[in-house]
């Protein structure tokens, strides 16, 4: 991000870590969200000479203590549970993760000694079976 990009009293009242510009895909994704009241209108500045900024989790907390209007106290409210929920969902993921990887793992040493005992079965059946065909030939006086 280049500081010529941004408001210079932007920059000023937000560090560079609390926001951050959208990068085209991004906003292209975004697109369905947007404002119905400040879309810009059609013909002559149709089309952002920017792309928009974004708060980080720090950022939309040093937002909620700057706005302050009662519509700005209820959003910053919700932007902070969001986070919040963000973060739980984030750690339940890890967790869950973390599960898989153990089971996965028990799975594989489950796996590589069922293979075992499965080949020797297969030995000592063939074996055996080599054994009785080789006996019947016999008392078959074929052999």
């Amino acid at each position: 991000m280049t500081c010529h990009s941004i408001d210079p009293d932007l920059a000023a009242r937000f560090p560079a870590d609390f926001m951050f510009r959208l990068s085209k895909e991004e906003w292209n994704g975004l697109q369905a969200l947007r404002s119905q009241i400040a879309i810009l209108k059609a013909g002559r500045g149709q089309h952002r000479k920017y792309l928009p900024l974004a708060f980080t989790e720090h950022g939309a907390l040093m937002a909620a203590n700057i706005l302050n209007s009662p519509r700005a106290v209820t959003m910053s409210a919700y932007v902070i549970r969001a986070f919040v929920k963000m973060r739980e969902d984030l750690a339940a993921n890890s967790a869950i993760l973390k599960h898989l990887a153990e089971i996965d793992k028990t799975l594989l040493i489950r796996d590589s000694a069922l293979r075992d005992i499965y080949e020797n079965i297969c030995v000592h059946l063939c074996s055996s079976v080599f054994i009785c065909v080789h006996l019947w030939l016999k008392s078959c006086s074929i052999a």
